[in-house]
């Protein structure tokens, strides 16, 4: 322990009478040098205690395995701090980011590899920076790089989706919000830090659906009821009232619901019941079901007839078309429609 001196007991001060007595501001100021000194002294004496660059690496690649990507993104982070060479952790953090949907970090992350890349080691991420660009409303520079990626890519079916995503980037340059449309936050009320989604309005009633959760979800087994349910709120006032869950009649326990849609008589509900993949990474399988709004309520869902089969289902909307009702739906990357 090192020791401090006292400036009243110092000889220091005992052979220089000129600094004691009333002129006490030396003094002050040879005290505060001291305490300096004594707490650098301490604050070198103290171990580090923190996780070492490999640590957060192998950390971070352990809690992407277990199905955690907001953790395994920050450990990756924590890892490029120390080591803003590393090429493939660059790429994979900007994949996260992705696909946590925060376009704007991935965007920036993948054109830090790409533009860079003198060797052709990243060609095959022009294609993600392409599709990041145009996320974020960069079209013209999204469809420079898609055709780059179809000039210098390698995999058919990426070159195939940049064809149709650049077709989709032309008809977003057309397009114009109009001047009359106002977005807005319907508050901390009906919104909540997860996922919200496929809101659906009808007759005075909002339907979405959400995983009302404050935390990350993160499966460890202690995770309790985190499944996506059907949801409805009503306005009240100038914001939209806490929202209520529907009853097990729609939402099953033990699975996922989504993708809720109203038919415009008001009576008639569509959604999807989702199972996942182990860790829930990604959707096993996911039909449409269908219920009717009788005095009593919705009743219960069943399995929607001739729109499911061996694939994945998703965005129900019952339509017009031809003056034939209709019902529009996703299978995997194609829209099907089913009269």
């Amino acid at each position: 322990m090192p020791q401090v001196l006292s400036l009243e007991s110092s000889n220091f001060l005992k052979n220089y009478p000129g600094l004691t007595g009333k002129n006490d501001t030396m003094k002050k100021i040879l005290f505060f040098l001291t305490l300096a000194t004594f707490m650098a002294i301490s604050a070198t004496a103290q171990p580090i205690n923190r996780a070492t660059p490999e640590a957060n690496l192998k950390s971070a690649q352990e809690a992407e395995a277990d199905g955690n990507p907001y953790a395994a993104l920050d450990l990756y982070e924590k890892y490029l701090s120390e080591n803003k060479t590393d090429k493939q952790i660059t790429a994979k953090v900007a994949k996260l980011n992705f696909e946590l949907r925060d376009y704007e970090k991935a965007e920036k992350g993948f054109a830090r590899l790409v533009n860079r890349d003198r060797k052709l080691e990243f060609t095959e991420l022009k294609y993600w920076l392409a599709l990041s660009m145009k996320y974020n409303g960069n079209y013209a520079e999204a469809v420079d790089m898609f055709n780059q990626y179809i000039a210098d890519g390698s995999d058919e079916a990426l070159k195939t989706a940049s064809k149709r995503e650049i077709a989709g980037c032309e008809i977003a340059k057309k397009l114009k919000q109009p001047e009359n449309l106002i977005v807005g936050n319907l508050g901390k009320t009906a919104n909540n830090p997860q996922t919200d989604g496929s809101p659906s309005y009808s007759a005075g009633e909002l339907y979405f659906t959400s995983i009302r959760s404050k935390e990350v979800v993160v499966l460890n087994g202690k995770e309790g009821d985190w499944h996506s349910k059907v949801y409805t709120t009503t306005r009240s006032g100038t914001e939209y009232g806490e929202p209520e869950p529907l009853g097990t009649q729609i939402n099953r326990e033990g699975w996922h619901q989504g993708n809720v849609s109203i038919a415009a008589d008001g009576k008639t509900m569509y959604f999807t019941r989702v199972e996942l993949t182990e860790k829930g990474q990604d959707i096993g399988t996911s039909k449409i079901f269908v219920s009717q709004k009788g005095s009593d309520g919705w009743a219960g869902a069943n399995e929607a007839t001739g729109v499911n089969g061996d694939f994945i289902a998703k965005h129900p909307c019952e339509g017009e078309l031809f003056g034939e009702k209709v019902l529009f739906c996703r299978q995997h990357a194609r829209w099907k429609r089913w009269f």
